[in-house]
């Protein structure tokens, strides 16, 4: 399915028959913005007053989701050397402290 946009002033109409026999009836009126079936969608699209509308916003959506994901990995890391820093040091015991337990 296509999303488009009539930027006409007449009525795009095309009639398909379903599996089971029944006329569907696919009708995008000025002005509208529609979904229609690929295979009708890209009889439309040859015409100059009928655009695809929506597939440069899947685009959009999908940087929008890489760089969401890229950010969180990149907040990850950078909250690990934190924690690391919080921990406290390990004190080393000193030969002469090991004796002075002695």
């Amino acid at each position: 399915m296509k999303s488009l946009y009539n930027k006409s002033l007449r009525a795009y109409v095309h009639q398909q028959a379903d599996e089971n026999g029944k006329i569907i009836t696919y009708r995008l009126n000025p002005g509208a913005t529609v979904a229609i079936p690929d295979n009708i969608a890209d009889i439309w699209l040859k015409s100059n007053e009928i655009m695809e509308v929506g597939k440069e916003d899947k685009a959009k959506d999908e940087e929008i989701a890489r760089l969401k994901a890229e950010n969180e990995k990149l907040k990850a890391e950078a909250e690990k050397p934190e924690e690391e820093e919080k921990k406290p040091a390990k004190a080393k015991r000193t030969r002469k402290a090991k004796k002075d337990e002695e």
